[in-house]
């Protein structure tokens, strides 16, 4: 019991702290790409128009979601 209670409690510590890389780990993109920017309201519009722009390449569009 005491050993899978101690196995639990490392694994629970090696979450936490991997969740906390991901959360805090700086982002940056490769070489010869734009910067990465947090899509809101106020630069949607300039989102949509660069997302049109393109029309002889693939376009994605990825939303991640925490649900």
């Amino acid at each position: 019991m005491r050993k899978a209670l101690l196995t639990l409690a490392a694994v629970g510590v090696v979450g936490l702290l991997l969740a906390a890389w991901v959360a805090w780990w700086p982002r940056h993109a490769p070489p010869g790409q734009p910067a990465l920017v947090a899509l809101n309201a106020g630069n949607f519009a300039e989102f949509k128009r660069s997302f049109n722009d393109v029309q002889d390449g693939v376009r994605v569009v990825l939303l991640f979601s925490p649900t």
